[in-house]
């Protein structure tokens, strides 16, 4: 199950897909290279779609974990 976020003003974002979780399909739609980044609360890894119309488009996939985000959502 996932749940959106309500999209910025930037420029750009109206683009992005900002859901937590990960779809049943995420697997057969992307495929996830290195880490790019780590933070905090997560890291960052480069991806690229391997089918659909956005088929081999570069994106960055966040990855949060669970125990992560229970942290900062339950008071």
């Amino acid at each position: 199950e996932t749940a959106a976020i309500p999209e910025d003003s930037e420029e750009g974002a109206g683009d992005l897909d900002k859901r937590f979780g990960f779809s049943k399909d995420f697997s057969s739609r992307l495929e996830v290279g290195e880490e790019v980044g780590r933070g905090h609360f997560g890291y960052t890894c480069s991806a690229k779609f391997k089918k659909g119309e956005f088929k081999g488009q570069q994106v960055a996939v966040k990855v949060i974990p669970k125990a992560k985000v229970n942290l900062v959502l339950v008071p």
